[in-house]
């Protein structure tokens, strides 16, 4: 029975992989069966070893192809220099170099000019006498190029000997490679792949991008991907309305990614325009755009190459929060600035200071800017001026603010009267456009016109901005995002007090005085007097105190410890907070202490020990702004404000907030851990931390803010963040859903369930059943739960529980099949 299961999984693996070949073929890849190398000369790939990944007879009928007028001498150059050994660069160094080779071509060193990251990147395909092509881009040329694919590529190194099932290739270089295994794709990544990487590092110096498929399931990404960077490609438009996307449409077959992916000319598009290397804290990453970016950057730029006919207007491009707006720039910039002539120009405008500079940073990390900000960005209106007219620059970046005028009413100057300016305006429908807007509009008369946004136009913002902007030229919205695994859904849970506040109109006031989440001094203090009863009531220390309790009880009880904000209403409620949870943190911390030293139980002393690590470890943070020097509210609770500001301006919280520290730090490091920041303003909008899995809410808020702020926990980290959570301690949830009506949901959809977010009682009903179908699964293969955790309970030593587990695992390991299916089990739970 065993050899028949063996065999029709064979039969069924095979069936597989021609499925994958058929669909290159139909692609006209030319198809190459490489399964004769296997023990006998290498005459089939015509390489002379099998160390070689590339296929140099076709990459040598390549350059001479591609290069008819070039010496001989250089063809030689570029062909030893794309052959030789790299593995001095690192891999994503050897990656990123091959990469910058495929797109501009090799130029030999003694004539190479000095150029920015960004020159380099984006060079431009003028001829060029002493640069070698090594991939004709055009793309009604494409069919210069040799698309192959070869099947059982055998491939050895000082590590052993691996035959690939698949690998495509273009001019000789392994550009692709699907791996495609009747498993779940998590093992594939975690196995499959992982072996690849360690055995055949130089495989990996051309690779453009990574396939992984079972034939239903199949996921792209990159050399430097993890498991939850890989994603489907699955959508074959561009949405352009707030529309459901059919469910046709969204298929994840092996057929569709390969034909959406690998076909020829699309091919070339995403590995000349849509890769970034990206200089991260941890190290060099290189990014593949995704499915939804691909498709809306394409969008507009077709609009950008039929500017004059649009009047500039190049649309809306509505993405939601968490999917990648500021990436979709980049690679924008990138496409238009290579392949449209005319010297183009990206002025970044944005409402604030902190968003300004989080798009800088994402330009700067992806070469594309300079290195210091001020290089590239508008101080003043004449300084813009000046940049635009006189000095040459790809991307300005400039707050909305610099097109005031000195008096109201005054007609703003003319800045540029260039045709070649593309202004990005980033969350172009908030309030502070209305202001300025049109003197943007005066003062770049010819200019094209672009606005980002991560939440759709409510109705009365509609009509100026398509006056302004054009209708949407790009929808992805909330619902696509979750259902793509771009973005995590998001879940809430009421934990409101019992002093509920009883004013409606409370948070429609707040609201109004924070002014699309600017929230001053000023307006801070006109908060608490204007509405002193309800402003009381929120800030009443018994309240504040019971809350505390409940985010330190919450936060260590959680079952994902990710990072956590929470977002007060005010400063000095800000640091109040602080003070309080630390002390219940405190109190918390000493009663385990006591608990620890009580505890007889081997297995409870562990689990306390890692409690009281993880808390000792733990630390935590107040993020405001700086505080007027009249502002006496913090005197009332006999407040200092300062340390907090000050540690604000000598540490970097920021950075220390994002870095990947949930669970532990280095054995004795004598390091805290930044895992709790006390927020009221500063970073609820435009702030990404992956990490973060936990907002808990107790600020009054609607609309385009709340969204905003809650959407800060829905970003994709590992694999165990499956959710955001949002802990609700003002009674939000009617003022989510209408919000969720307005911002997140289609015109099709109807309900807050249509866009994935609910209470956390789903999320309990889901693991109940999943427990549930994992235990029948564990009886069916001879093993008793309840049992088998009473006899690991039960062992004395470690040896005892060793071999229980061992035996488990036999049972539930032993087949494939079984494998599978459990494993896909514990993930579901």
């Amino acid at each position: 029975m065993q050899q028949h299961d063996a065999f029709d999984r064979d039969l069924l693996q095979q069936q597989l992989l021609q499925r994958a070949a058929d669909q290159f073929s139909s692609m006209k890849y030319t198809f190459l069966d490489a399964g004769g190398e296997q023990n006998s000369p290498l005459s089939i790939t015509r390489r002379k070893h099998e160390s070689e990944v590339v296929l140099r007879d076709t990459l040598w009928a390549a350059l001479r192809r591609l290069n008819p007028d070039k010496p001989e001498q250089l063809l030689n150059q570029a062909f030893n220099e794309l052959t030789r050994d790299l593995s001095l660069l690192g891999g994503i160094g050897a990656n990123k170099q091959v990469h910058q080779w495929l797109k501009n071509g090799y130029k030999p060193a003694q004539h190479a000019e000095r150029k920015t990251d960004n020159q380099e990147q984006d060079q431009d395909k003028r001829p060029d006498s002493s640069r070698v092509s090594i991939i004709n881009w055009s793309e009604s040329e494409a069919e210069k190029n040799e698309f192959l694919l070869v099947q059982n590529f055998y491939v050895s190194s000082e590590l052993g000997r691996m035959r690939l099932d698949l690998v495509g290739f273009v001019n000789g270089l392994p550009l692709i490679l699907p791996l495609c295994r009747l498993t779940n794709l998590y093992d594939l990544y975690h196995g499959y792949l992982a072996e690849y990487k360690r055995i055949l590092p130089r495989l990996f110096w051309y690779n453009a991008c990574i396939l992984l498929s079972n034939g239903p399931m199949s996921k792209l990404g990159s050399l430097t991907a993890s498991w939850k960077f890989f994603f489907e490609w699955k959508r074959l438009s561009n949405k352009q309305y707030d529309v459901v996307t059919p469910p046709d449409e969204l298929d994840t077959s092996l057929e569709r990614m390969l034909s959406e992916v690998c076909a020829p000319k699309r091919l070339l598009d995403l590995v000349e325009n849509f890769i970034l290397y990206s200089d991260e804290q941890g190290g060099t990453i290189k990014l593949i755009a995704r499915n939804h970016q691909y498709l809306g950057v394409n969008a507009v730029f077709d609009r950008v190459g039929r500017h004059e006919e649009l009047k500039g207007k190049l649309g809306v491009f509505w993405h939601t929060q968490g999917s990648g707006k500021s990436y979709s720039m980049v690679f924008l910039k990138q496409k238009v600035q290579r392949l449209l002539p005319g010297g183009w120009t990206f002025v970044i405008v944005t409402d604030r200071e902190d968003l300004d500079t989080q798009i800088y940073q994402t330009f700067q990390r992806a070469g594309v800017v300079p290195k210091g900000k001020e290089a590239v960005h508008a101080r003043d209106s004449e300084h813009l001026r000046r940049m635009l007219q006189q000095e040459n620059h790809e991307v300005v970046f400039t707050l909305i603010q610099k097109f005031r005028t000195e008096k109201p009413g005054q007609q703003y100057p003319t800045l540029s009267t260039r045709d070649n300016i593309i202004v990005i305006a980033d969350e172009a429908h908030r309030t502070q456009y209305d202001t300025f807007a049109q003197n943007m509009l005066d003062g770049l008369p010819n200019a094209s016109f672009l606005g980002f946004t991560g939440t759709p136009l409510i109705q009365q913002e509609r009509e100026p901005t398509r006056v302004r902007f054009g209708d949407y030229v790009s929808v992805y919205n909330f619902s696509d995002a979750i259902r793509d695994g771009i973005t995590v859904p998001l879940f809430y849970e009421n934990h409101t007090p019992e002093m509920v506040l009883n004013n409606p109109e409370f948070v429609e006031a707040v609201q109004r005085l924070i002014d699309d989440n600017v929230l001053d001094d000023e307006r801070e203090r006109r908060l608490s007097t204007r509405l002193l009863r309800e402003y009381s009531i929120l800030t009443n220390a018994e309240r504040l105190d019971w809350i505390a309790e409940n985010i330190v009880a919450h936060f260590l009880g959680r079952g994902y410890l990710g990072k956590a904000m929470v977002v007060s209403v005010d400063k000095p409620t800000v640091v109040r907070m602080y003070d309080k949870v630390q002390n219940i943190w405190l109190q918390e911390l000493a009663r385990l202490q006591d608990l620890r030293l009580e505890e007889s139980n081997p297995h409870k002393q562990i689990e306390l020990d890692h409690k009281i690590t993880y808390m000792l470890e733990t630390d935590m943070a107040v993020i405001i702004s700086g505080v007027a020097p009249d502002d006496k509210r913090f005197d009332r609770y006999g407040l200092d404000p300062a340390p907090h500001i000050q540690r604000m301006e000598h540490e970097d919280l920021e950075t220390a907030f994002k870095r990947q520290d949930n669970l532990c730090l280095l054995a004795d490091s004598g390091q805290k851990a930044l895992r709790i920041v006390f927020v009221c303003g500063m970073w609820i909008t435009g702030f990404d931390v992956p990490c973060l899995s936990t907002i808990y809410l107790d600020r009054p808020m609607q609309g385009h803010t709340l969204m905003q702020a809650i959407a800060r926990a829905n970003r994709v980290y590992d694999r165990e963040k499956i959710v955001g959570m949002i802990i609700d301690y003002v009674g939000s949830f009617n003022d989510l859903l209408k919000a969720l009506a307005i911002y997140a949901t289609s015109d099709a959809a109807t309900t807050a369930q249509d866009v994935q977010i609910g209470d956390k009682s789903e999320l309990i009903s889901q693991l109940e059943s999943a427990l549930h179908e994992t235990d029948q699964f564990c009886t069916r293969h001879t093993i008793n739960i309840p049992y088998a955790l009473q006899a690991l309970s039960a062992a004395d030593t470690a040896d005892e529980r060793r071999t229980l587990i061992l035996d488990i695992a036999d049972r539930l390991l032993g087949s494939d099949d079984s494998k599978i299916g459990f494993l896909a089990l514990a993930s579901e739970v």
